[in-house]
Order: C-alpha cells, then sequence, then structure tokens
C-alpha cells in the first residue's frame, strides 16, 4: 500500500494549522488600527494573539522544512536553496516594494539590507542595529533557520534526531540561563523562536523513528506509548520555560511581556501538539485556505492599512462614508475574508509560478 496517502493527511493538518495561525494574525493587527473609526465592539482588541501564532508558524516550519534537506551533501543544500528561494523571495520582493510607496514612511536607505530578508547584517556592516520591517521580522527568523539547518546538512550529511535534539536542548539551555532574554522584543532576540523550531522537527523525527527495533527498551504498552513518553519529555522543558515566563513575569511593562511570552508559548505548544502530532485534525476546506497564508501574510499588513485610509478619508456620499463608524468586529471579520482573498490570488498567479521555477531548475531530469 502507497504512503502517499499519509504524507497527504499528514501535510492537511499542518495547513489547517497554518490558516487559524494566520488568521490570528490578522485579528490581532486589524483592531488597533480600526479603533479610531469604529463604534462599539472593543473587546475584540483583547484577542490578541499574534504571539501565539507566530510561535505555531514557527513549530510548523521546524516540522515540515528539515525533510526538504536529502540526498548528498552538495546538491541537498543545493537543491534546498534554490526552492526556497524562489518559494520565498518574488513574493516577498513584490510586498516590499509596494511598502515602500504604501505611505508607510519607509526608509529607502534600507531597502538593499531589507531585500536579502536578513536586514540584521546591517549590525555587521557597522551600519546599526535593524530588523525587519512591520512583521518582516518573523521571515528573518525563517531564514537564520534554514541556514543553520543548510549548515548542519552540510557537516553532517543528515539530520538525525540525535542531531536535532541537541540543538534544541543547546536552545533551551540557552533561554534558560538568560543569555538571551525572551522577554526583549522578539526581532531583537531569535533564540526562542529557534528553540521552538528545533522542537518541532524533533517532534517530527520522533514520529518517524522506528520505536519497534528496540524492543528491549520499549515497554510492554507498545510503541505507541512510548512515541508519546518521548514527545513528552522533549516538551517538557518548553511548557516549564512557559509556565516560568508567565507566573514570574513582572508587573511593568516588561513583565508583562514576559508574561505574555510564556502564555503564547504554553498555548502554541499545545495546540500544535493536539492539531498536528496526537489528534490530527483535518479539514479540508482549512487545510486549501492553508496554502495561501505565505501570501496573506506577506499581504495582510498593506491590505489592512489600506482599507483604514480608504475608510478614514470619509468623503461624504462615498463608500468611505457608508462605511465608516461599524462596530469593530465587522471590520475584522471583513479584512480577514479580505487578506485570504488577497492571498488566494497571490498564491495563485505569484507563488505558485515562482515555485515551479525552483522545482523546474531543482528537476534531476531538466530538458
Amino acid at each position: 500500500m502507497s504512503s502517499n496517502p499519509q504524507t497527504i493527511q499528514r501535510f492537511s493538518e499542518v495547513d489547517g494549522l497554518r490558516a487559524v495561525a494566520c488568521g490570528l494574525v490578522v485579528i490581532s493587527h486589524a483592531p488597533d488600527l480600526f479603533q479610531g473609526i469604529s463604534q462599539g465592539g472593543e473587546w475584540i482588541t483583547h484577542l490578541r494573539m499574534g504571539r501565539l501564532a507566530v510561535l505555531m508558524f514557527f513549530a510548523i516550519s521546524g516540522f515540515v522544512i528539515p525533510s526538504s534537506l536529502r540526498g548528498g551533501r552538495w546538491e541537498g543544500v543545493k537543491r534546498f536553496a534554490l526552492r526556497r528561494f524562489w518559494r520565498l523571495y518574488p513574493a516577498y520582493w513584490l510586498v516590499l516594494l509596494m511598502t515602500c510607496f504604501w505611505g508607510f514612511s519607509y526608509p529607502i536607505e534600507r531597502l538593499p539590507w531589507d531585500a536579502t530578508m536578513l536586514p540584521s547584517l546591517r549590525r555587521f556592516a557597522g551600519l546599526g542595529w535593524a530588523h525587519g520591517f512591520l512583521h518582516f521580522w518573523t521571515l528573518e527568523v525563517e531564514l537564520i533557520f534554514y541556514i543553520t539547518l543548510a549548515f548542519l546538512f552540510m557537516i553532517f550529511g543528515r539530520l538525525r534526531l540525535r542531531l536535532l535534539l541537541f540543538g534544541y536542548i543547546s536552545l533551551v539551555l540557552c533561554t534558560t540561563w538568560g543569555a538571551f532574554p525572551v522577554g526583549a522584543a522578539p526581532q531583537y532576540s531569535p533564540i526562542p523562536s529557534i528553540m521552538v523550531m528545533f522542537w518541532g522537527a524533533v517532534c517530527r523525527e520522533i514520529l518517524r523513528f522506528d520505536f519497534s527495533k528496540y524492543t528491549e527498551f520499549v515497554p510492554m504498552k507498545g510503541v505507541n506509548w512510548s512515541r508519546s513518553l518521548a514527545i513528552g519529555l522533549v516538551t517538557a522543558p518548553l511548557v516549564i520555560i512557559g509556565l516560568y515566563y508567565f507566573i514570574y513575569g513582572g508587573s511593568n511593562e516588561w513583565g508583562r511581556v514576559e508574561t505574555r511570552f510564556g502564555l503564547s508559548l504554553l498555548f502554541a505548544v499545545i495546540g500544535f501538539l493536539f492539531w498536528v502530532v496526537l489528534t490530527p485534525i483535518r479539514i479540508n476546506w482549512l487545510s486549501a485556505v492553508g496554502r495561501w497564508t505565505y501570501s496573506t501574510y506577506l499581504f495582510h499588513f498593506l491590505i489592512i492599512i489600506g482599507v483604514r485610509n480608504f475608510i478614514a478619508s470619509n468623503n461624504p456620499g462615498g463608500l468611505s462614508f457608508i462605511l465608516h463608524g461599524w462596530p469593530l468586529p465587522v471590520y475584522v471579520v471583513g479584512l480577514l475574508v479580505l487578506c485570504f482573498a488577497v492571498g488566494a490570488v497571490a498564491y495563485r498567479w505569484i507563488e505558485q509560478p515562482s515555485d515551479r521555477v525552483g522545482k523546474w531548475l531543482t528537476a534531476k531530469n531538466r530538458s
């Protein structure tokens, strides 16, 4: 029996969780920008779960990306780099150029650095610290993770469970010892985010690990029990870190950031485990929406700002006048639909064509 259906199912729940996480990002960003033109429904401002959503995205990346590195060292890294480039950069560059001319007071001198998706390189060039503009900081964290995986693959030839586990434990120790404070803005402290990615990678390898070969170590309760125990053991450090920052976060602004991080980490870990690992949730339409999330994530801030500026103009007798003064949840729901619709179009006409270029360039029998 072919294993292909299993692969489809596995990524079905991953895509579904991507859709949920992307929706939470839109819900987090929209209310603040629409409070000045809405009337009522301010309760939705308390549903800010953007950090939770981003941590879910990071866990998903850790779960799915390492398996893309396979084959010989050089060929594997070359194929991985080309496919990642054509998958990520064309859509990103388009949105970055649109951001320059959308009225964000974007400093044009930082464009070459932002175009690399690694704007923190400014620091090493002696030009001061810089992080990703707006929500683009998460893309830099993702890219750092990709580069780290490629480096490890080039050295060791395979991303085995023990290698990923070593990386994960090292990052846990760095975070626990406070070498990289989680309370700082996440774009200044990428280590906790990369820690979550390595945790996702370790979970994937545990699911793929053949416990039945080690009958002398596997308890009588069986392979599934052993696999669940292993996942529980590697998840425990994240739960402890989350609880620590949630309980001991201070009452000042810095402390509240730490508290939110701890709570977000706990819910992200639990949500990911139950949605993807322990009780996979497969909803076909949600999985389809999940395929659009990269484009949706890229474009959503431009859409929110554009709609907000249009409605704020409030021209008497015009459409902006009609749309002015609605309850805040109405705006949020409308923006959710609009952002995903734009994401679907961008996925179809930008992401998919550029992704096909990457696949064509890495095809073995390319004519």
